[in-house]
């Protein structure tokens, strides 16, 4: 039986993989190198010979080096990259990829990639549930530790392998490709989320840390007086739709300007006249309100639409990340002249997110009213 390990630049088959090599010794291991990464004095061809001796030496076979740049993600194809790597993945029952932590350019697009191939990957967990666990021995760890100085020397000296990365144990998880797609997609790529086509993104409908959040949101706007409120950034509605069965006699407009997430919305409130949907983004709000209530959107803008202070008529109410509150809303806001008159915070929180764990920011909720002119 044959397992493929997928190094993103040399010295992973050491560092990530080394421990799963020397205890499964009867696998026939095979490596692939996504990107040689020479370092200072070195060439690519000398960056990709000692990837290789190293292989050998560990007993594992280089099938090939892709080169490929260093650019940000999001610069390739999917298309492209799936028929790059599609004739080295079918062949192997077992993939092995770096740890979702391991950030880094290419590495994302890279992950889909594997996943819109393969069912499931086996991945170098470092945190969360593990289904494969490696301890080393000391004589395993002085073979490593051989090879590393034999072949990676440049690399050792310029930081990009430390001691550090080598690990006493280390475990590895089989999980389905879906949900690595899924986890890049919508957590990783929150600010692409334009291609998203999902019923539940980021588990709006499910997570209990999002349940508390609209329990806590619904339970300030119940405190206030109004008739009409604007929602920015509705998603798929799953705020909106508990806004309008507590307060089923009041107007509520969603704005969201995700064509997907609009059409989702559409089909949700068709029958319900006292909540009016428009796509349209933030930039473009030309309704008016008693309340303009806005969660999670402002800090993903690059300023603040002044002109949102004009809207309301009576409040706005902010759901964002306490910090963002301190640095950005509670000083533009009091400068304008708004009073800020209900402030609770709820605190972060670690959740399972398509079964990995992911922090939660928490998020502060702030109801501002408007200065009285009498």
């Amino acid at each position: 039986m044959t397992a493929l390990l997928i190094c993103k630049f040399p010295g992973d088959e050491i560092t990530l993989f080394g421990n799963v090599v020397l205890q499964k010794s009867s696998l026939q291991w095979k490596a692939l190198l996504i990107c040689a990464d020479p370092t200072g004095e070195q060439s690519l061809e000398d960056s990709e010979d000692q990837w290789r001796a190293s292989c050998f030496a560990l007993g594992i076979e280089p099938i090939a080096s892709l080169r490929l740049p260093l650019v940000g993600n999001g610069y390739y194809s999917q298309a492209s990259l799936q028929s790059l790597l599609n004739p080295y993945l079918q062949t192997f029952a077992d993939i092995y990829i770096p740890d979702l932590k391991e950030e880094g350019s290419i590495y994302w697009d890279l992950i889909i990639a594997i996943g819109k191939i393969k069912e499931h990957i086996f991945i170098a967990s470092a945190t969360g549930v593990g289904t494969e666990f490696c301890p080393i021995s000391k004589s395993g760890m002085e073979r490593l530790i051989v090879i590393l100085n034999t072949y990676y020397g440049i690399r050792l000296r310029s930081q990009k392998i430390k001691v550090s990365d080598l690990h006493g144990v280390r475990q590895y998880r089989r999980i389905k490709s879906q949900l690595l797609v899924q986890y890049i997609e919508e957590y990783v790529y929150y600010n692409q989320f334009y291609q998203l086509n999902n019923d539940n993104p980021w588990d709006l409908e499910t997570s209990c840390y999002e349940q508390s959040r609209y329990e806590l949101e619904i339970s300030v706007l119940a405190e206030i007086s109004w008739q009409s409120l604007i929602e920015v950034g509705a998603c798929i509605g799953s705020f909106t739709s508990r806004l309008s069965k507590v307060f089923p006699n009041r107007d509520i407009i969603a704005y969201e300007p995700n064509p997907t997430f609009f059409i989702k919305l559409q089909k949700r409130f068709s029958k319900n006249d006292r909540v009016k949907v428009i796509n349209n983004d933030i930039w473009k709000i030309d309704q008016s309100s008693d309340v303009l209530f806005i969660s999670s959107v402002i800090y993903y803008l690059d300023y603040f639409p002044l002109y949102l202070l004009q809207t309301p008529a009576h409040y706005i109410v902010f759901s964002h990340i306490r910090s963002f509150h301190n640095q950005t809303i509670s000083p533009l806001m009091y400068s304008a002249g708004w009073t800020c008159i209900f402030k609770k915070e709820i605190l972060p929180c670690i959740e399972m997110f398509c079964d990995i764990p992911v922090q939660k920011d928490g998020t502060e909720i702030a109801v501002w009213q408007r200065h009285s002119t009498k």
